[in-house]
């Protein structure tokens, strides 16, 4: 579970905090020009960091994305030694459905989103992960 944490805290760090203080020009660029899923995307990231690091999120309410964090998703033998830690269900901007994904299988996402915003091209523009985020998409909306 740590590892959970210190991706989401890095991710987190890298993409709000980094970039915003001191990115180059063309980093905060490509930041300002993220498409709300992946804003979205990051967001659950610094949800999870904040939520983790204070116990309470207390500060913009209206921004959390996460509706639910489970640091361990065991309901068998099999889950015990192989399910993934850190399974999250977020919201996504217009969608009235749920998305659930572990933050291992979000970490290629969310790791092409920062490099796209931290090195720019030849790295793939953020509308290319939109497939993969519809992966985690689930059936039907939420209540």
């Amino acid at each position: 579970m740590d590892h959970v944490l210190n991706f989401a805290f890095t991710a987190h760090h890298l993409y709000f905090d980094w970039v915003r203080r001191v990115g180059q020009d063309e980093m905060k660029a490509r930041q300002a020009a993220m498409p709300p899923d992946a804003k979205a995307v990051l967001d659950v990231m610094r949800d999870i960091a904040n939520g983790s690091k204070h116990a309470i999120l207390n500060r913009d309410l209206d921004k959390i994305v996460v509706r639910r964090f489970e640091q361990d998703r065991i309901q068998d033998w099999h889950d015990y030694f192989f399910a993934p830690p850190g399974v999250v269900t977020f919201g996504m901007p217009e969608d009235p459905h749920d998305y659930v994904a572990s933050v291992r299988d979000l970490a290629p996402t969310v790791l092409a989103y920062l490099r796209w915003v931290i090195e720019g091209p030849p790295h793939p523009a953020p509308e290319t992960q939109r497939q993969a985020l519809l992966s985690f998409k689930q059936q039907s909306p939420k209540p």
